[in-house]
């Protein structure tokens, strides 16, 4: 596991120019929770971070007060993936999620990279209508910012349900 952090910090560390080694650290943790399938939330993040070393109410603390300096943008996190995992050609996962939050609807179209069979959520942007559907330019527009963002990388295939007619 520390071996994977350190690989992953270093990779990191080439698209956070404006950060600290703290902001590499984090986002390699919040990535290698993500793959993992750990549960991702703030404090499960502190337990992490602060690996025994510090109480994880300070290291939430310091989390808090990073991404509030330096905040991780949808780029830095879509590049740290692709190049965590060496992505050079790709298949692209368009897919609509919803989730609730109380009685509030949350619906994001999501734009995933499938690495080894799994799907790997890579951006995504929230839908603000209230069925949760997406319009075919939602759709071009999401598959848009990764040909503008990662030019040297192949699309193989895109995928997506039949509820995207388009």
């Amino acid at each position: 596991m520390q071996k994977s952090v350190a690989k992953t910090i270093s990779i990191i560390k080439d698209f956070t120019f404006e950060a600290r080694i703290e902001k590499a650290i984090l986002i390699a943790n919040l990535v290698l929770l993500f793959v993992t399938g750990s549960k991702i939330s703030l404090p499960q993040l502190a337990i992490v971070i602060s690996n025994g070393k510090h109480k994880p109410k300070s290291s939430e603390q310091k989390i808090r007060r990073l991404l509030t300096k330096f905040p991780i943008t949808p780029l830095t996190y879509a590049k740290a993936i692709i190049a965590l995992f060496a992505i050079e050609s790709t298949e692209l996962i368009i897919d609509r999620t919803n989730w609730k939050f109380g009685i509030i609807d949350i619906n994001f179209l999501v734009l995933s990279i499938r690495w080894h069979n799994i799907g790997i959520p890579i951006y995504w942007i929230m839908l603000n209508n209230n069925g949760g559907n997406s319009s075919s330019v939602q759709r071009i527009a999401l598959v848009n910012w990764f040909v503008t963002n990662f030019k040297s990388i192949k699309i193989l295939n895109i995928y997506a349900d039949r509820e995207f007619p388009s």
